[in-house]
């Protein structure tokens, strides 16, 4: 067996434990909300939109929200919620979630497994350094998120 094809085979088996064991931290309630929508028949589920994998649909608008930080997911929600952060599609859902459904939806997203997208850098012409790493990973010691959780990797955007 080659090295590259040892380090795949690894990777593989270190991806598959991580997801299992996130899967199994995952908030119950959390996942209730995800998939079937809050106690407010307002609040909808986020999987109508979202997709069951919260990887979300690029091409129409809606961004992935698996694996993003709890703390950033909540505020989203409140943002969304109180109106100081305006989407004609998530302001009515956010302001029918309960405090603790936001934290509990939020906790569950947060344990979602994200796959590493499959981008040829040598294709696109990556600039490397803290821009490609801003992109790839963002930088949460300033609470700056992934560019590629919202905008995707292709870019096109949530619209």
């Amino acid at each position: 067996m080659s090295l590259a094809t040892r380090v795949r085979l690894k990777t593989s088996v270190s991806a598959c434990v991580f997801m299992l064991a996130t899967a199994a931290n995952a908030d119950p309630q959390g996942q209730k909300i995800y998939t079937q929508g809050g106690e407010s028949p307002l609040a909808m589920a986020c999987t109508t939109c979202h997709g069951a994998n919260g990887l979300g649909t690029d091409s129409a608008g809606f961004p992935r929200l698996a694996g993003l930080p709890q703390g950033y997911l909540v505020k989203q929600l409140e943002d969304f919620g109180s109106g100081k952060r305006a989407n004609a599609v998530m302001q009515p859902i956010a302001s029918a979630l309960s405090e603790s459904e936001e934290h509990a939806v939020a906790s569950y997203l947060s344990t979602m497994a994200v796959p590493a997208p499959a981008v040829d850098l040598a294709a696109t012409g990556s600039v490397g350094g803290a821009a490609e790493k801003l992109v790839k990973q963002g930088d949460w010691s300033r609470n700056i998120p992934a560019c590629v959780a919202c905008h995707g990797v292709s870019d096109t955007g949530v619209g």
